[in-house]
C-alpha cells in the first residue's frame, strides 16, 4: 500500500511562476446498487362457460313407397328396369318348367319416391373461453382486477 502523502506530494501543479502542492484529503466514489423489490403479479385464469342455445335446420329427406303389382304375364325376354312418371319399375321373374321352358313376368316392384323438408329444433351447449386477470399484491393477497364477465386480459 503506498502512503496518501507520497502520492499528494508527486502531483504538483504549476499556477502563474509558482509552484503550488495539493493534498487530496478525501474522494467520493458512485457506484449503483440493485435489489428486487417485489411489486405483486398477474395471475391469469382461463375459465370455460356454457350455455344453452337451439339451432334451427331444415331437414330435407326422401321416402320411398313399395308397390308390388303381381302381373303373371309370359315374356321372350327379361324387360329392363325402368323409369315411368317419376315410378321405377322393377320387374322380377322365374322360370317355370312346363312342356317347354318359358320366361313369366310374375310381378313387378314399383318404387314410388316422396321428397320430404322438415324444420327441427336442436338444442346444443356452446362453450365460449374468458380469461380472468387477477391482480397480486406484494404480500400475496389476491385483490381482483377484473369481474368475471369483464373483457380477456390485454397483454403489454
Amino acid at each position: 500500500m503506498t502512503d496518501p502523502d507520497d502520492n499528494a506530494s508527486k502531483r504538483l501543479r504549476t499556477a502563474g511562476n509558482r509552484d503550488e502542492k495539493i493534498i487530496e484529503v478525501a474522494e467520493e466514489h458512485a457506484s449503483i446498487l440493485k435489489r428486487e423489490i417485489d411489486q405483486g403479479g398477474v395471475r391469469l385464469e382461463t375459465r370455460v362457460e356454457h350455455r344453452e342455445d337451439v339451432l334451427t335446420a331444415t331437414l330435407h329427406g326422401s321416402a320411398v313407397e313399395i308397390r308390388r303389382v303381381p302381373r303373371g304375364e309370359v315374356v321372350e325376354t327379361a324387360p329392363p328396369i325402368r323409369k315411368e312418371n317419376g315410378v321405377t319399375i322393377i320387374p322380377v321373374l322365374e322360370e317355370r318348367a312346363v312342356l317347354r321352358t318359358e320366361l313369366v313376368l310374375v310381378e313387378e316392384v314399383h318404387l314410388i319416391q316422396t321428397e320430404t323438408e322438415e324444420k327441427v329444433d336442436v338444442p346444443v351447449t356452446l362453450r365460449r373461453q374468458r380469461v380472468v386477470e387477477t391482480r397480486l399484491e406484494p404480500d400475496d393477497t389476491a385483490s381482483p382486477n377484473h369481474d368475471p364477465g369483464a373483457h380477456p386480459a390485454k397483454e403489454n
